[in-house]
């Protein structure tokens, strides 16, 4: 991503004014580019920036099972919604 110094720019949301925060929140830092989950933010901690690989290796913590799946052969390897699967590959 690129911006002028202007821009707010982070992984998640570029500039949060909320106070309720954010839960188990991921984002891939090697595609994005970016290491900040937020561009400008009130401190979230939950905003947690994880590499490809990391992604690709297992389910992260907080991701539930019952929910996202994970195949080395299917999304690239990325995690994936149940409900909402990636087209099949042909």
């Amino acid at each position: 991503m690129t911006g002028s110094s202007s821009d707010l720019i982070g992984g998640v949301v570029g500039w949060d004014i909320t106070r309720s925060g954010y839960s188990q929140t991921f984002w891939d830092t090697t595609t994005s580019g970016l290491s900040q989950g937020a561009g400008e933010s009130n401190g979230h901690e939950t905003l947690t920036g994880l590499t490809s690989s990391q992604l690709r290796s297992g389910l992260p913590a907080g991701f539930r099972k019952t929910v996202w799946n994970e195949k080395a052969k299917t999304n690239h390897g990325f995690p994936y919604l149940i409900d909402n699967p990636p087209p099949k590959s042909k």
